[in-house]
């Protein structure tokens, strides 16, 4: 998807309407020929706000991935 660099005011606007108690939906529906793009956008924000309420670290800050201590199988 092509980044819209329009569409990250009313991402704002929607996230603050929905954290003061509208549906997600209801934003959607005065936005018709955004929704589609909009939707994804502001289901991740909120799923990100849902977790520990901060956003997930960035690659460098995760712990290196686990190496076996096995030996190779011939």
């Amino acid at each position: 998807m092509a980044e819209r660099p329009d569409l990250m005011p009313l991402v704002d606007l929607c996230l603050r309407r929905i954290r003061a108690g509208e549906i997600l939906d209801a934003c959607l529906a005065d936005y018709p020929a955004e929704a589609a793009e909009l939707r994804p956008l502001l289901q991740t924000a909120l799923l990100l706000r849902a977790g520990s309420g901060r956003a997930a670290p960035p690659a460098a800050d995760c712990p290196p991935p686990a190496r076996s201590l096995a030996a190779p199988r011939s």
